[in-house]
């Protein structure tokens, strides 16, 4: 398994070409569609299929959009970190 949570492409394409997979999960979770936000997150997941896709055309993607998917086993195990885990990524990519 390679888990990634980043924004930065190659940090997640990388990976997935030196171990090449069969199967690639993309967790997507975008709170605020239409916002400035929500369209770094949607460029950031095109340009990894597109870079996945071209270099490894048998690797099957998968997209996960819900929060409840990518994020409940998280706050199953501390309810209270919810507003950390999704804070941090706001502010690690918007300051």
């Amino acid at each position: 398994m390679i888990a990634c949570v980043t924004v930065e492409v190659a940090m997640v394409v990388s990976p997935v070409l030196r171990y090449k997979p069969q199967e690639l999960h993309l967790f997507r979770f975008i709170r605020d569609p239409g916002s400035r936000k929500s369209k770094l997150y949607r460029d950031h997941y095109n340009e990894v299929v597109r870079k996945v896709s071209v270099s490894l055309p048998s690797c099957r993607i998968i997209e996960h959009f819900s929060i409840e998917i990518t994020l409940e086993s998280y706050v199953r195990a501390d309810p209270r970190k919810m507003k950390t885990a999704t804070n941090s990524v706001d502010d690690a990519l918007f300051g």
